[in-house]
């Protein structure tokens, strides 16, 4: 009987709240017993049931506090893409194709479009989508974006890297596709392998040093640190404007002129500048599909596009629909699609 009390008390409690607007600090103990009609004890083990439920704040030698709850973010039923490695008209038809799929479900997909570099600066931007769950691509999520997610209870999925283990991952296994990638050009007879590539920003640095890494483990002795080279994008850009990835593939090139490799792994950005500079040396790039489909690359390990977004589709609803409610988080690594130019 006293525990249905004090069960009763804490919803009467609630009642006084809200038809009150109460906020910031409630009467003393005594006071409130007097309002609501309650003995001290049954409202001390209300008040504590309210707190339990983070609805109050017992703080020692102060009071107690109501705890100011966040509006409930409405369902939208619908899935926010952001950083898919195509551009919009180009990946217009693989969308089509999953929202035939996901109207099963009375859910939708929305390609969010637009330079990523504006929500990293301001994560906010996207509580404005109408989205009930984020997939994150490439290097567009950051930390900051990650932490508006967390406070806003959003789901979100992203690729694969350490940094984000609050989220589940799906992507590109590229520490095995650079561990294959070496291991095709060895096998075809290449040793002075080289690799040029953008720096990425803080949180994906460490992608950077795992290739690094990859390249000291499978070259051994063949290594050589100068041929590992890494460029500043926006350095770049601010001085050669346009030219910025040429003139990183000439500055490369320069340096290795006494030692030239006699292959190159890098990113699709690279490939045709390598083969307009220099035609000897062989090209494998790293690309998204429409890369692959432009390029001239000798090898290109090539993004699977569509089961990216269909591995990401499954982990994000399997959370929305609270099919998926561990703690630990899913990691999904997808093969490259490998396109070869050369016997």
């Amino acid at each position: 009987m006293a525990e249905c009390k004090y069960i009763a008390l804490s919803h009467k409690l609630e009642k006084y709240i809200a038809e009150n607007d109460l906020h910031g600090r409630l009467p003393g103990t005594a006071k409130l017993a007097a309002i609501l009609g309650a003995n001290h004890i049954t409202l001390r083990k209300a008040v504590k049931l309210l707190a339990e439920s983070n609805k109050l704040s017992v703080i020692p030698n102060e009071g107690t506090f109501i705890v100011e709850q966040k509006e409930k973010r409405k369902k939208y039923h619908v899935l926010g893409f952001v950083g898919f490695p195509l551009p919009e008209e180009q990946a217009e038809d693989l969308f089509e194709h999953l929202n035939e799929r996901l109207a099963k479900g009375s859910y939708r997909a929305i390609n969010i479009a637009g330079r990523s570099s504006l929500f990293a600066e301001r994560p906010e931007l996207l509580l404005e989508f109408p989205v009930d769950g984020f997939a994150f691509f490439g290097s567009n999520i950051t930390r900051k974006i990650a932490e508006k997610l967390l406070e806003e209870n959003l789901v979100a999925v992203c690729s694969i890297n350490s940094n984000f283990p609050e989220f589940d991952h799906v992507g590109m296994d590229y520490k095995e596709g650079y561990r294959k990638g070496i291991a095709l050009l060895q096998e075809k007879g290449y040793r002075k392998i080289a690799f040029l590539d953008l720096k990425r920003r803080e949180e994906f640095q460490n992608y950077i040093a795992d290739i690094h890494g990859i390249f000291q483990e499978k070259l051994q002795e063949d290594f050589d640190e100068d041929m590992f080279r890494i460029y500043d994008p926006f350095a770049f850009q601010e001085k050669f404007l346009g030219r910025y990835r040429t003139t990183m593939v000439e500055d490369a090139l320069s340096v290795w002129r006494k030692n030239m490799p006699d292959a190159v792994i890098t990113s699709g950005h690279f490939a045709s500048i390598f083969k307009k500079l220099n035609r000897d040396i062989v090209v494998l790039e790293f690309a998204s599909r429409r890369q692959y489909e432009e390029s001239c690359a000798d090898i290109t390990f090539c993004e699977d596009l569509p089961r990216l977004l269909t591995e990401s589709t499954k982990l994000l609803l399997e959370r929305l629909t609270g099919k998926n409610n561990r703690k630990e988080k899913k990691e999904i690594k997808i093969p490259f699609i490998i396109k070869s130019r050369i016997k």
